[in-house]
């Protein structure tokens, strides 16, 4: 069974905060960092929030209400968020996010991201404006690794419009620049003359010097 979907809501940039060396923190200002941290900086900025209780010492953090984060590669927006900043583990609910450096936006019923890798449940992803999805990938499960640059989608659906097209139970996918052999991003249109139109490009890595792009239009 697909996940059910989710209302997608334009993202703006977000304003990361440093780590608070307070223990408390409801009025969602700039937190200080502390002066006692003797670790070196977490990978991932706190994010910003309406609510956040941070412990200087273990690393632990909640944030709850507007939760903001943005990096270079993708800004997001959710209701809650917990981790520890010192073992560069978090766990983030109910996610709205926008991708920075390309075409992509969608949603998650949380993400769970530790160290380079993350996974994502119940997720969604379209190139499409938010308003008007032509199209929509659904998956229950997707799994990322940063530092091998790719991303592995489970038990996922591709519909156009509100009617499913395509289940796949099982696929690999590029996540950053690096050459690899699968399929690239679909183009989705529609026109008075030529009605509706999907092209599907698939990438071959054929050899370090050489590749090929091959697209079906249907």
């Amino acid at each position: 069974m697909a996940p059910r979907p989710r209302r997608n809501r334009v993202i703006r940039p977000a304003r990361n905060s440093p780590p608070s060396s307070t223990a408390t923190s409801s009025s969602a200002p700039a937190p200080r960092r502390s002066s006692s941290a003797t670790s070196p900086g977490p990978r991932r900025p706190v994010p910003g929030t309406d609510n956040l209780q941070f412990d200087t010492e273990s690393g632990d953090y909640v944030a709850e209400g507007n939760v903001r984060y943005q990096d270079s590669g993708i800004r997001i927006i959710a209701e809650r968020a917990e981790g520890n900043q010192n073992n560069d583990l978090h766990t983030i609910s109910n996610i709205n996010y926008q991708l920075v450096d390309r075409r992509g936006n969608g949603g998650a019923d949380s993400i769970r991201l530790t160290g380079p890798l993350g996974q994502m449940s119940h997720s969604t992803y379209s190139t499409c404006d938010p308003s008007q999805p032509m199209w929509e990938l659904r998956a229950q499960q997707i799994d990322v690794d940063s530092d091998e640059g790719f991303g592995v989608a489970r038990r996922a659906v591709l519909r156009m419009g509100n009617f499913p097209v395509l289940y796949v139970p099982w696929f690999k996918f590029p996540i950053d620049d690096r050459r690899l052999t699968g399929l690239l991003y679909p183009s989705v249109s529609t026109s008075g003359r030529n009605g509706f139109d999907y092209k599907q490009p698939i990438y071959l890595n054929l050899a370090p010097n050489y590749d090929l792009t091959w697209c079906r239009a249907g």
